[in-house]
């Protein structure tokens, strides 16, 4: 019972908490110590859908990599708070409040960078149960590594960050096509994927 709402909480919760929840879920799955199957594979269908819903926010608006602005006068406003998270991608410190704001779970693409390592395990111990899963996040995840960042308003910490995430989605991309050595190696040439090639 408990495993079942630890899962279903990690999309409501914010970037903070759902990366340490999701570090947790791997660290499970590692020791094989999973005992509700079906919570975990259907946490693996909530994250997609949160990679799926990020595409089409970055392809609608690119400024959620421009660092955004907020006012310290606002800060006891839960009306301004709430605004302010609805396009909040990345944690932002609030100065000179000394607090950290972080994104909502189902907005950060920390919690997307997390995800690819938990897949993988997924993968290897349920291998059978996830495979109809298994393509649409390869589809999904093919959309974010053809991403190209704006040539504008770009914050070089947010744009290290996303290009991390394409890397380690790459990554997994390929050890997922391992059997097919000449596919990784034109994913690497060439830092693009597309869904044929699955």
């Amino acid at each position: 019972m408990f495993e079942e709402v630890f899962y279903q909480a990690i999309p409501k919760e914010n970037e903070l908490n759902a990366v340490f929840m999701i570090r947790y879920v791997i660290d499970m799955l590692r020791s094989q110590k999973v005992q509700h199957r079906q919570g975990v594979l259907r946490l693996i269908s909530e994250l997609r859908k949160i990679i799926e819903n990020l595409y089409e926010i970055i392809i609608h608006k690119p400024d959620v990599f421009s660092r955004p602005q907020f006012i310290n006068d606002n800060i006891d406003d839960e009306d301004y708070r709430a605004q302010f998270l609805e396009y909040l991608h990345f944690d932002i410190p609030i100065k000179p409040k000394r607090i950290h704001v972080y994104p909502r779970a189902t907005n950060s693409i920390k919690v997307l960078t997390e995800f690819t390592p938990m897949t993988h395990l997924m993968i290897l111990l349920f291998k059978d149960e996830v495979t109809d899963e298994i393509s649409h996040l390869l589809r999904a995840f093919t959309l974010h590594l053809n991403y190209q960042l704006p040539r504008t308003n770009v914050d070089p910490e947010y744009s290290a960050m996303f290009q991390e995430t394409q890397l380690k989605i790459l990554n997994f991309v390929c050890l997922i096509v391992k059997p097919n050595q000449n596919v990784c190696l034109r994913c690497l040439s060439n830092n693009f994927i597309t869904v044929e090639n699955f």
